[in-house]
């Protein structure tokens, strides 16, 4: 059974430390991509007031200068010889145009600040809700990351370990092609081949010096003709037990079981995944009693 590239935990480890750092900055830039917006926000409304001011101002002088244009126009004026007439009020004209220049371009400024401040507070609407959906999505990434590290730490201590002993009982774990198992071994998971791994053989059973032995004594229910065709049997059983989802049980120790009620078959596996045994049981009671931990 071929073995993973534990060479790539390292890769693993720099892409742990990266989401770590882009969590980081990320969180760091929403925060003050949200300061600024609200600081955007706030300069434009500040703005409309500062307007909204200005033409209350200019409403004022202009009604100032109103009055004064038209006291001016109700006087009436002698001259040294007696002759009445009114004044020409020039000045007092040229400060009501001023005023209602002034007016205008306040209400124009107003307006426009205040279609800023509407277009400012949509756009903020806008950023809040992504920034709400990426703020959840960076919630998520100390689990991930927490999830990775368990990961890192479980392939760390699989290159930690020796080669699985003969028997296979004692076994924690082991680094393999296939899909993973949950169960109860020291490592907190066993490996099993997948179904795209690569096809079984006679050297997956677990201890090769006994395989003519469980040959003799099993072979003749499968009609395996052969000790090597019996094993890889064996091996596809296992196959198929992953990828049908037969009942199966892992064991503290990290063996696996699995067995068809259809078929009567019965199988177990060392935590890497070769061959302990494979038969049909005599006994209707032999599944339940089997140790382990049902998948």
């Amino acid at each position: 059974m071929s073995s993973a590239n534990v060479r790539s935990i390292q890769a693993l480890d720099d892409l742990r430390a990266a989401l770590t750092t882009f969590s980081g900055n990320a969180r760091s830039a929403l925060d003050s991509a949200m300061i600024e917006v609200q600081r955007t926000l706030e300069f434009v409304a500040e703005r409309e007031r500062y307007w909204r001011g200005r033409v209350t101002t200019a409403q004022a002088e202009l009604s100032r200068a109103m009055n004064a244009f038209n006291y001016c126009r109700s006087q009436v004026v002698r001259d040294s010889e007696g002759r009445v007439y009114q004044p020409p009020c020039d000045g007092e004209a040229a400060a009501v145009r001023r005023a209602q220049d002034d007016l205008r371009q306040s209400q124009e400024r107003l307006q426009t600040a205040h279609m800023c401040y509407q277009q400012a507070q949509q756009a903020q609407q806008t950023f809040q809700q992504q920034a709400q959906r990426m703020s959840a999505s960076l919630s998520d990434l100390p689990k991930a990351n927490a999830m990775l590290t368990q990961k890192v730490n479980t392939l760390k201590g699989y290159t930690a370990m020796s080669a699985p002993s003969a028997g296979g009982g004692s076994v924690a774990g082991g680094v393999s092609n296939g899909g993973v198992v949950g169960g109860g071994s020291a490592m907190g998971n066993v490996v099993i081949p997948g179904p795209g791994s690569s096809a079984p053989s006679a050297s997956a059973w677990g201890i090769p010096h006994k395989l003519p032995d469980h040959f003799k004594g099993h072979a003749k229910a499968f009609g395996a003709g052969s000790p090597d065709e019996y094993a890889i049997m064996a091996s596809k059983f296992l196959e198929r037990g992953q990828r049908e989802g037969l009942p199966m049980k892992v064991s503290p120790d990290g063996v696996i079981r699995v067995y068809d009620p259809a078929t009567n078959t019965f199988g177990s596996y060392n935590p890497d995944g070769t061959t302990r045994t494979f038969f049909k049981p005599t006994s209707p009671t032999y599944w339940d009693r089997q140790p382990g931990k049902l998948q």
